[in-house]
């Protein structure tokens, strides 16, 4: 390091910058001024076009502006909506107030123009030019042919305010028809006092003339509107459009600048200056020249001086500051005083110390926050693993739940079936009892008429006439009673019939969340019907049991007579066959009892068919879905795995990270 600072004295730059300043200066001063000298003239000449062209382009761009703020007015006016085809009286002053507010606004617009083929709108008013018909005149056909949508004509001096102004005039169109012209009169008047006033050195000045040399603005009043006196400069001026000219005029020679200005207008500028005061100028330049180099010189070596001394001195800092740096302490700053650039890059570099100790300091936190939170991933790493793989053992227990819950099921399936041919066979022997309550029935009925034929053989007694006599009575009142439960049956038949038409419209609103109960519905309907055709037969029945009764109380008694001596044995047989009708009855009741309950079995069998399919069915899916759990479980196993190992290694990254942070001084 002490080498290093002793090469630093020995070769500084500091020297190098005082010896390299000193030579540069002194030699482009002596190149200077030996230039100038001798081309002094030539110098002061570029200078005077400079200052012409600048004075030119001055004027040129206030042209262009003054004729870029026409053309802007000129589109406003057309986008207004005030230049309409069919133009009333309201329409025409709502134009008049619009284009009065445009000149009070521009004082250089003179006059704003609608002009149609049969009419023109002018302002300010004028009423002499409101008797006009543009259709009947060749410039307004004229301009109508011309391709292009505007144009402006040259420069003119206006009769009314004898003021130098220029025209633009623009078609204006409705639904792409050619319906007239806007026209806007502009002043120059500001242009040629602008002009006027520009001097180009001490007696110098600017005018104006047009493609053919003749003056257009000048100080002398008496030139304007006529030929360029000097024959040679009005050669020059009309046969070119830029350049520079040196001429003999009638007292001295003079030196001459030509531009043409790049508008719509054909104007050329001319700026002239006398060559006496040139070359005067380029003497005392001379002079001047030459002290101030001398003077230049020695501010510079000087300057050079401080500033080298002041720039190493920086520089020193700033390899102090780096050598820390490097050492690793990024808590110290660059004391720096200077605004120069060196100054910046201190207070650049000072920024980027703090940031990066900010950086590296936020970086050792989050170094040491990122171990911590690698360790607690690790851990819950850990236990997520753990408690994966008891929830694969628990899912495998589960699968043996299914596995044994599907066994049952198909053994219960088995047993449904059994039981279901046991329903069958109990069915096929009510079927049986009941052929033999028929035959028992067939035997009673023919009992009966034995009965019967005995009791034709007792009409003797009048005793027995009589009981048989009340027993027709008795079943005459109860074929009335019955022909009454029939005729209310009827109505029950009736009013379920209507109920199960109702269900139907209201299953069929229903759409596809009714059709069941529109089968139901059905289903009732159907034995609604059933019903009342049984009951009408019944009531036949009932009918012809009532006729058959009568006829019988008529044959009794004309039978009473005969029916006496056998009452008592008629009575007896009969009771006894009645009983036998009453156990036979009850039996059979009974019978259809076990008959109907054997039906509900069968009905209830065939739902818990229905449900074991759906449980055997359900225990195979949740068979498949035990299997699919435990290889979605087996698979987070080893995702979880491979998890762990990369948080592992990554704590191991950041137990590095966090040691190599520890290096740099932040605090």
């Amino acid at each position: 390091m002490a080498k290093d600072k002793k090469l630093k004295v020995r070769y500084g730059l500091k020297e190098k910058i005082i010896t390299l300043v000193a030579l540069a200066v002194i030699l482009s001063s002596t190149i200077v001024s030996a230039i100038a000298y001798s081309r002094s003239s030539t110098i002061l000449e570029e200078s005077a076009v400079v200052s012409m062209d600048d004075s030119m382009n001055i004027i040129e761009t206030q042209i262009s502006n003054l004729l870029d703020s026409t053309y802007n007015i000129a589109k406003m006016s057309l986008a207004s909506g005030y230049l309409a085809k069919d133009m009333d009286e309201a329409a025409e002053q709502a134009l008049y107030k619009y284009f009065a507010e445009w000149t009070e606004n521009y004082p250089e617009i003179i006059n704003m123009i609608y002009s149609r083929p049969d009419t023109i709108y002018i302002y300010p008013l004028n009423p002499a030019m409101r008797e006009q018909v543009p259709g009947n005149s060749s410039w307004f056909n004229e301009r109508a042919a011309e391709e292009s949508d505007y144009n402006w004509l040259q420069p003119y001096i206006d009769a009314a305010t004898n003021q130098w102004c220029i025209t633009l005039y623009h078609k204006v169109k409705v639904d792409g028809q050619f319906i007239g012209f806007i026209e806007i009169d502009v002043s120059l008047a500001h242009i040629e006092e602008m002009i006027q006033s520009i001097t180009l050195g001490e007696t110098g000045y600017l005018m104006i003339s047009d493609f053919d040399g003749i003056v257009g603005i000048h100080q002398n009043k008496d030139l304007l509107n006529k030929d360029i006196p000097d024959e040679e400069l009005r050669q020059f001026v009309s046969n070119n459009t830029e350049g520079t000219l040196s001429y003999q005029s009638v007292n001295e020679r003079k030196f001459v600048v030509l531009d043409t200005l790049d508008t719509a207008i054909q104007w050329k500028m001319v700026g002239i200056v006398p060559e006496e005061e040139v070359k005067s100028q380029s003497k005392a330049l001379l002079g001047k020249i030459m002290t101030v180099t001398i003077g230049i010189v020695i501010i510079c070596i000087i300057a050079a001086i401080l500033i080298a001394s002041r720039i190493t001195k920086e520089i020193n800092r700033f390899m102090l500051h780096l050598e820390a740096m490097g050492a690793g302490d990024l808590k110290g700053q660059l004391d720096i005083h200077s605004k120069d650039e060196i100054g910046v890059m201190g207070h650049i570099l000072n920024k980027m110390t703090e940031q990066l100790g900010s950086l590296i300091g936020g970086g050792k936190k989050h170094s040491s926050d990122m171990l911590d939170h690698f360790t607690e991933l690790s851990r819950m790493s850990a236990s997520c693993l753990e408690a994966t793989s008891e929830i694969a053992v628990t899912i495998d227990h589960v699968a043996e739940g299914a596995q044994v819950q599907s066994t049952e099921v198909e053994s219960m399936v088995t047993n449904f079936g059994e039981l279901s041919d046991s329903m069958q066979e109990i069915s096929d022997s009510i079927a049986e009892i009941g052929q033999q309550f028929v035959v028992t029935q067939e035997v009673q009925k023919e009992s009966l008429k034995i009965v019967d034929q005995l009791m034709e053989t007792t009409k003797e007694t009048s005793r027995t006439n009589e009981e048989v006599k009340n027993a027709i009575y008795d079943i005459d009142h109860s074929s009335s009673e019955i022909d009454m439960i029939v005729k209310t049956i009827t109505e029950i038949a009736e009013q379920t019939n209507l109920l199960s038409l109702n269900a139907s419209i209201e299953a069929a609103r229903a759409g596809e969340m009714g059709r069941g109960f529109v089968v139901v519905a059905e289903e009732v309907r159907k034995l609604a019907d059933e019903t009342a055709r049984f009951t009408d037969e019944i009531k036949v029945i009932i009918d012809k049991m009532k006729s058959q009764t009568k006829q019988a109380v008529k044959q009794v008694e004309d039978a009473k007579s005969v029916m006496g001596e056998q009452v008592e044995t008629a009575k007896k047989t009969r009771d006894s066959f009645t009983n036998l009708e009453g156990a036979i009855h009850s039996l059979e009741q009974k019978v259809e009892r076990i008959g109907t309950a054997n039906k509900e079995m069968i009905a209830v069998r065939q739902n818990m068919d229905a449900i074991t399919a759906s449980l055997a069915e359900k225990a195979e899916e949740n068979m498949a879905a035990t299997e699919q759990m435990n290889a979605v479980t087996e698979e987070q196993l080893a995702i979880f795995s491979q998890v762990n190992t990369m948080i592992t290694e990554l704590s191991t990254y950041a137990k590095e990270l966090n040691n190599e942070m520890n290096v740099f001084i932040t605090d």
